[in-house]
């Protein structure tokens, strides 16, 4: 009775809807859910004709709404996001005039009128103007008007948003009751509301189409689907493993953290049915294991819902944009950021042009600037470095930041992620250097872009080496030391120096070794224009691994 086909829906360069395709069959009661902006209200505007795609067709009841619009349109009932209706009208004079549009004559607007009104229960307030009516008689009013010519399409958005409990049980048993000769789509955020009226659930997220099926099928695809939880003793876990271990085998057992002397098992189910609740509580009994709670769960909406519309992924990028901004934020609002750029910048410009000899050398090339990072960041990066964890601890404000929902590794990352910016924006400020060498001679820009690219990337390794070393202590003097200390040393190692020592008291493969962690030397060739896909890696992989251990501080740091 429904038919989507490809349906596309763009606005500008935004896609709201993005190739949709299904069938809403007679009979069928279908929840269309997603998240604010998903795409589902656009949907049903397509739908009920009132935007038309920008491909794809819409089908009701067999009549193509770009070719037989007003054929489709006699077929369906519509209710609109918010109900919006004629303020000036009374509810009775309101349902009159739709009834006319609909091409009822004045004995049979009456018979149609009396029938919705009761179906909705608007005797109260029939008379009263529409405006003076609450939320949840407005809606009431809306939905009779979608109901007044009896369609054999419904498609309902948010049709108990702003009713009381009673209000939507009434509701709901009204759609339950025409749905055997109807097909009904219905636009919610109460998830409660799809187990109790829908027939099937379509879920939708950024305009695409990510689940379709039962209530019970989309509940299938969540692992706590059909568990066995058990609260126990913190004392009692390791008896409790060993009573289950047996049937844990082929089922995996989930422990949780511990929280106030309890713990929190999860038998999951196996695909063969769901996991054995009496076996469970049996077992625990006969090895003399306390249990405060049992219970088999088939877990909920809610939690589908979340993992289909979001994700790990999508959720970690939130949250890491969230502490970011807060921590770019954070930098700009007190002048030692300002203080920052404004040395960085003239210790390059001086070290570029005075030490360097950058007109001596007569030569259209940034060498002498790219060739001053690595000391520069040795001394500068760790004071941009050293307020990241140990500020938070000081100020005790990581309790608060780690109560917070999200991942320590999310934290991690936006806190770093926050000064890589920074870092970048003092970057990009020394692009009058580039603009000059251009105005004095013919560079290879390719080779210059490839130096801050490089310069990028080594900044991002001082900052995750900072970042660690700032979680292990509150000091921030004493933060700035052990990374500026680390970032001499790494800078250090390849010096043919440090290298002849290293080579007189050790093998020759200790020397190579050592070498090898040598930012000057890594940066070295990247700045020339040499791009090694191996420097690349080693930068990469240094900041990941000192970020990861900054991961285990933070969580040791809390654990102790």
């Amino acid at each position: 009775m429904i038919v989507l086909d490809r349906l596309t829906r763009t606005f500008g360069p935004l896609t709201a809807v993005d190739g949709i395709s299904l069938n809403v069959g007679k009979g069928e009661v279908l929840g269309f859910l997603g998240p604010n902006g998903a795409g589902e209200t656009t949907t049903m505007r397509m739908i009920a004709g009132f935007l038309e795609p920008s491909a794809g067709r819409v089908e009701v009841c067999g009549f193509d709404l770009a070719t037989s619009p007003i054929e489709a349109k006699r077929r369906l009932g519509y209710l609109p996001e918010g109900a919006p209706l004629y303020g000036d009208m009374t509810a009775r004079h309101f349902l009159d005039f739709v009834a006319d549009v609909r091409g009822f004559g004045a004995a049979e607007r009456r018979q149609h009128i009396d029938r919705v009104v009761a179906m909705v229960t608007l005797e109260d307030v029939l008379d009263r103007p529409i405006e003076t009516l609450s939320k949840g008689f407005k809606r009431r009013v809306g939905l009779a008007q979608a109901l007044i010519h009896d369609p054999p399409v419904l498609v309902l958005d948010e049709p108990t948003d702003g009713l009381d409990p009673n209000q939507k049980h009434q509701v709901r048993a009204l759609i339950r009751g025409m749905a055997h000769d109807k097909a009904i789509v219905i636009s919610t955020h109460i998830l409660e509301e799809v187990e109790a009226v829908c027939s099937r659930a379509v879920i939708i997220a950024d305009g695409k189409l990510v689940a379709d099926g039962t209530a019970e099928a989309l509940l299938r695809r969540l692992p706590e689907h059909d568990s066995v939880v058990a609260v126990i003793a913190a004392a009692d876990v390791k008896a409790a493993r060993a009573a289950l271990s047996d049937i844990a085998s082929s089922r995996t057992l989930h422990e949780s953290d511990v929280v106030d002397g309890r713990v929190t098992l999860r038998l999951l189910a196996a695909g063969s049915g769901p996991a054995p609740l009496a076996e469970v509580a049996h077992r625990l009994q006969a090895a003399g294991v306390p249990v405060e709670a049992l219970r088999g769960e088939r877990g909920r909406l809610d939690d589908v819902f979340r993992m289909l519309t979001t994700g790990a992924v999508s959720i970690m990028l939130r949250e890491v944009r969230a502490v970011a901004r807060r921590e770019l934020a954070g930098y700009f609002s007190t002048p030692v950021a300002y203080v920052f750029i404004v040395i960085f910048l003239a210790m390059a410009s001086a070290l570029t042009f005075y030490v360097g000899g950058f007109f001596e050398r007569q030569q259209a090339s940034l060498e002498t600037f790219f060739s001053f990072h690595p000391w520069l960041y040795r001394f500068l990066i760790p004071a941009v470095a050293m307020r990241l964890w140990a500020e938070e601890r000081k100020s005790g404000t990581i309790e608060l930041l780690m109560t917070m929902p999200m991942s320590t590794t999310a934290a991690v990352l936006g806190k770093f992620v926050a000064a890589w910016l920074f870092v970048a924006v003092a970057l990009a400020l020394t692009f009058p250097l580039w603009i000059t060498v251009n105005i004095l001679g013919q560079p290879d820009n390719g080779v210059i872009l490839a130096g801050y690219l490089g310069s990028l990337l080594m900044a991002g390794a001082f900052l995750a080496i900072g970042s660690c070393l700032s979680a292990i202590t509150r000091n921030q003097v004493v933060a700035f030391i052990l990374a500026a200390t680390v970032s001499f040393l790494l800078c250090m190692a390849g010096l043919e120096l440090v290298q002849d020592g290293v080579r007189a008291l050790f093998p020759a493969g200790v020397a190579d070794t050592i070498a090898g962690f040598s930012f000057l030397s890594r940066f070295g060739g990247i700045s020339k224009g040499v791009i090694d896909g191996r420097d690349i890696v080693f930068f990469v992989s240094m900041i990941a691994f000192w970020l990861f251990a900054t991961v285990v501080v933070v969580d040791a740091e809390r654990a102790a």
